[in-house]
């Protein structure tokens, strides 16, 4: 039997994706640098704790 994820977990996934795109929109036009979005993208790990999170590390 595969796991279910709970709601507020499917909730942290579509904001962890969304905050991730807008990382490497702000990389992507020079706002921030590539040390920045590492550090923004472990903060976003944390705070999301997205599901599938060994898979992206």
């Amino acid at each position: 039997m595969k796991d279910k994820i709970t709601t507020s977990q499917f909730y942290d996934e579509i904001d962890y994706f969304l905050a991730e795109q807008a990382l490497n929109e702000l990389k992507e036009v020079g706002l921030i640098t590539e040390e920045e979005k590492a550090e923004i993208h472990q903060l976003n790990l944390e705070k999301f704790n997205p599901y599938l999170k060994d898979l992206l590390v």
